[in-house]
């Protein structure tokens, strides 16, 4: 559990909790066994997540699961999971504050599920619209962003307003973070095995959909051809190949323009907040997640 947590990460979700407590005139001091739930959670996703997709290396180092053996990252990742509502269990909120956030975590951790499912169900299909695409990113990246503000607004006190104005930065901030991740596998890798990851495992990312929809059917099955060989099946020409295709089609530039949009969007849900460090932080935070280049 502690080399999970001990490979890095960015920790932009306990972040956004902590900034959103002072942001609505709350300590952050008093979010941080919440903010380290939520960023357990985070990490026990990924840990499954690696596993699911065959995934060696995680932020440079090897996957929990290649170091400790497949069982044992199974076991690893249900640790975490537990874990983190253990810590929210014996925090010193109040049992009726506790039970709220208990509920937020659980249905946040259902719907990434589902959100999960629907991103390794996508790679058989050939037939995904822009909806569907989006219904599965907000689920499987989103929600847990929502989550980490909400839980931490409430802890602060804040009122509905403030409540829907988070929850609109969220279901944006999540799915740039995704859109934005995807077109890096294309060029740093993420801290993986290689570049083109994605590709490899046949995922159905903005940019595969845009193709899906939009280019002629020669390409569109070219590229639907390189995505359904398999992981050990696909060259390094293949995910070239794949790459121009985005590029050809304007699927990356699509990709780069939604991914902007969400980001706009996500700063001006949070426009008639008091002006602070931490709403800056928090306009900050959308500027770093679409100009990011790891």
């Amino acid at each position: 559990m502690r080399y999970a947590l001990s490979s890095g990460g960015k920790r932009l979700r306990p972040i956004l909790a902590m900034a959103v407590a002072e942001a609505v005139g709350g300590d952050y001091h008093d979010v941080l066994s919440y903010a380290a739930a939520i960023e357990i959670i985070h990490n026990f996703t990924l840990v499954h997540d690696d596993i699911e997709d065959g995934d060696k290396t995680r932020r440079n180092m090897p996957a929990v699961w290649v170091k400790y053996g497949l069982a044992h990252g199974i076991n690893i990742g249900d640790a975490l999971f537990a874990y983190a509502f253990k810590i929210l269990a014996d925090s010193d909120y109040t049992p009726r504050l506790k039970a709220t956030l208990l509920k937020i975590l659980s249905n946040t951790v259902f719907e990434i599920s589902e959100g999960q499912a629907l991103d390794m169900s996508f790679r058989n299909e050939s037939h995904i619209t822009e909806n569907d695409y989006f219904k599965m990113i907000i689920k499987k990246t989103g929600v847990l962003f929502s989550a980490a503000l909400e839980g931490s607004a409430l802890i602060s006190g804040a009122n509905s307003d403030i409540l829907q104005m988070l929850r609109e930065y969220g279901r944006n901030i999540g799915p740039a973070f995704q859109i934005r991740d995807d077109l890096l596998d294309l060029t740093e890798g993420k801290g993986r095995d290689a570049i083109g990851n994605d590709i490899r495992e046949g995922k159905r990312s903005l940019m595969v959909v845009y193709c899906i929809n939009k280019c002629d059917e020669h390409t569109k099955n070219e590229l639907l051809s390189i995505l359904d060989k398999g992981r050990e099946k696909v060259t390094n020409d293949d995910v070239s190949r794949a790459i121009e295709i985005f590029r050809t089609s304007g699927a990356l530039q699509y990709a780069e323009k939604c991914c902007n949009k969400l980001a706009q969007r996500a700063k001006l849900a949070i426009q008639q907040f008091p002006k602070s460090d931490a709403k800056s932080l928090l306009t900050e935070l959308a500027n770093y997640i679409i100009t990011r280049t790891k």
